[in-house]
């Protein structure tokens, strides 16, 4: 994670992996304030109130930078209005949440996840038509959002009391990262093992560029030696 955003940060034109290692933090970030709770173990205190007000703040920026990530990758596949729409929205609910009581935010929060789920849903679209176009990162992506999808529909179904189930975003979010790090990593990899071979080639090229500059430079100063002959003797 934060390797990815160190990356993010010194790579120029990386946005992708700076919105990705943001998008890891902040998901590490919400894992301290939602179930088991993990913030009652710091060592400073922190009220149940600010709590959860940070466990739903996380929670809105998490997804805002999960869906300028998928903006990111298939920025020729994806509707602006939709992106900055959803963006608006959750910056929006972030802001409301840290200014209003948790009774409020709350509520508003499982009000509009309607509109989140619908965005998975757009993203799987997208992701759908970049499989069929073989974009890169489009296979690992969809495993991802099957993953997340699925976590979102048992918390909301939780959270509204339809089903009593432990929470899964966090599990199925972390799959999630777990499973296009892998793929980043991989690519990465490939792109070293490919640049590498490129220098390889390279070097054998220059090789035989001096191998070649050599006998050209041979056969021109035999050439002029040979006109030197007979500039200076009589053919006779």
């Amino acid at each position: 994670c934060f390797l990815a955003h160190i990356i993010g940060v010194f790579g120029k034109g990386e946005k992708m992996l700076l919105t990705f290692g943001l998008f890891s933090i902040g998901v590490a970030v919400r894992a301290v304030f939602s179930v088991p709770f993990v913030y009652h173990d710091l060592p400073f205190d922190i009220s149940y109130v600010w709590a959860t007000k940070l466990e739903y703040i996380s929670t809105n920026v998490v997804f805002l930078l999960y869906v300028w990530f998928i903006y990111l990758l298939f920025k020729e596949l994806a509707s602006k209005i939709i992106i900055y729409g959803s963006v608006a929205i959750l910056g929006v609910l972030a802001f409301i949440s840290l200014l209003t009581e948790p009774v409020i935010f709350q509520t508003l929060f499982f009000h509009t996840s309607y509109l989140m789920m619908a965005f998975v849903i757009y993203s799987v679209v997208i992701i759908i038509v970049a499989l069929k176009r073989k974009i890169q990162m489009a296979k690992p992506l969809f495993l991802g959002v099957l993953f997340v999808f699925t976590g979102l529909i048992f918390d909301l179904l939780s959270g509204m009391g339809i089903i009593n189930f432990p929470p899964m975003s966090l599990f199925t979010i972390a799959a999630n990262v777990v499973i296009i790090l892998f793929f980043i990593g991989n690519r990465y990899a490939n792109q070293l093992v490919e640049v590498r071979k490129l220098n390889n080639d390279l070097l054998e090229m220059n090789k035989t560029l001096d191998v070649k500059v050599q006998q050209r430079t041979k056969e021109l100063s035999e050439a002029n030696s040979r006109l030197a002959q007979l500039a200076t003797r009589d053919g006779l």
